[in-house]
């Protein structure tokens, strides 16, 4: 370019007021051609750079969408867990179902609970404060007392006092307060563990036979027959020691053997029962091991011995209250009871009972505690030994307190017959008369027996 075009171009990009103005006129000058390819160089770079640019902040807001979208799938809640499954952290039980005690879920208990005297459904229960009772439905828990429960006394309990006109159970006395075992009374009927039908046992031995029975038997009012071999500690409980096996509890030996027979070392105690129909060696109604026993308002009638104790043969630790032991014939001796060990008895009949060798009523070896208790019309009209109401052994001692030996029969000792050493037998307040053929004998070897 020489000084001329110079010049020119110095002037003309002067005049040009504007950037765009100087552009045109740089094209234009002679010199454009020059100038033109470094120009279109650059606007070249400044759209590529642009583009760049462009493409950057796109590519920039494609990261931070896809973040985004990342952070949303992060926080899309996990499919519920189903039946059986435990939910994991932010998990829950699909719906209808709920947590069990051990996170499981599962179907929920129905909502509503089974009321009294309904039977619950499956999954359901009884509504609070309700058990299910012998038949499977929803009741009132056994109340700590009878009479708390019902208006009368249960079948086989005694009244206390006469205070109400209605009876809870069947054959119930109209009474207020009840005695005897309270878990016979559940929900205003008697509950038995064995009855003719729909009880847990059918039969007395199979209930004490079984090891989950429990250790407090009740029987139901009726006749059951078999002889009953007892060999663990329990309570037998029945309804009723009376002779109508519709109201009471009756306890019929096959006449082969001892209609109930205790083991050795056990703890036992018989209750409102009536035991009869016994026939053995002794011991034809009970006979009882080396074991404590407790008979409370039962009858032993009509029982029998080939030797000793018709009625009862003990041999352990025996206990009686309110109890009768009537119409047993021996063979031998103790026709009522034999007593080879101790017997403590209180409010005890025994009359009518039959031994030809002596002690008709109670024969005795050991020791024998009779309270308030009657020795009454028992004949060992054939004995030598004699001792129609007690026979006592060299070895025995026996205490009466206020009780009577009346009306009895034998050759000697009608009433008590003390063999061996004399003053074995302690009467306090106590009568012996009106026995056949003397009272006690030998002569004078009863304190304060006369006659």
């Amino acid at each position: 370019m020489d000084a001329n075009q110079f010049d020119r171009f110095v002037r003309s990009l002067v005049a040009a007021s504007t950037r765009r103005g100087l552009l045109r006129r740089l094209l234009v000058l002679p010199v454009a051609g020059g100038l033109q390819l470094p120009l279109l160089e650059g606007g070249e770079a400044r759209n590529r750079h642009r583009r760049q640019l462009r493409q950057r902040v796109e590519d920039h807001r494609d990261r931070i969408h896809d973040e985004k979208r990342k952070k949303k799938k992060k926080k899309k809640p996990l499919p519920c867990a189903q039946v059986g499954q435990t939910p994991v952290s932010g998990q829950s039980c699909c719906t209808g179902l709920v947590p069990n005690a051990s996170g499981q879920c599962v179907e929920p208990v129905p909502a509503t609970c089974a009321q009294a005297g309904q039977t619950p459904v499956s999954g359901q229960s009884c509504c609070s404060g309700l058990v299910l009772d012998g038949a499977g439905q929803c009741a009132q828990p056994a109340p700590p007392s009878c009479a708390n429960s019902c208006s009368g006394c249960c079948n086989g309990e005694t009244c206390v006092t006469n205070t109400s006109p209605l009876s809870c159970g069947a054959s119930g006395a109209p009474c207020g307060v009840c005695s005897g075992l309270q878990a016979t009374c559940f929900n205003g009927l008697c509950r038995c563990d064995v009855c003719a039908n729909g009880c847990p046992f059918s039969s007395v031995q199979a209930a004490i036979d079984d090891p989950s029975a429990p250790t407090t038997i009740t029987v139901c009012e009726g006749q059951y027959v078999g002889d009953v071999i007892i060999n663990r500690s329990l309570t037998l409980i029945g309804s009723g020691d009376g002779a109508d096996a519709g109201f009471s509890t009756i306890l019929k030996g096959t006449g082969n053997s001892s209609v109930i027979t205790t083991g050795a070392s056990i703890t036992v105690t018989l209750q409102r029962l009536r035991i009869s129909g016994g026939n053995a060696n002794k011991g034809g109604g009970i006979l009882i091991g080396d074991g404590t026993v407790t008979l409370t308002d039962c009858t032993i009638v009509d029982n029998q011995s080939d030797t000793q104790g018709a009625g009862i043969f003990n041999d352990g630790i025996l206990t009686m209250s309110s109890s009768t032991v009537t119409d047993n014939q021996s063979l031998g001796r103790g026709g009522g009871i034999f007593n080879n060990s101790e017997l403590t008895a209180t409010n005890l009949l025994v009359s009518h009972n039959v031994a030809p060798l002596g002690g008709a009523g109670i024969a005795n070896t050991q020791t024998l505690d009779l309270q308030s208790s009657s020795v009454f019309r028992n004949d060992a009209g054939g004995s030598f030994d004699g001792g129609g109401g007690i026979l006592n052994s060299a070895d025995g001692t026996v205490t009466l307190v206020d009780s009577d030996v009346i009306n009895n029969v034998a050759p000697s000792g009608g009433g008590i017959s003390q063999r061996g050493t004399t003053n074995s037998v302690t009467l306090t307040n106590s009568v012996v008369a009106g026995n056949v053929t003397d009272n006690c004998a030998p002569s004078g070897s009863v304190s304060g027996c006369n006659g």
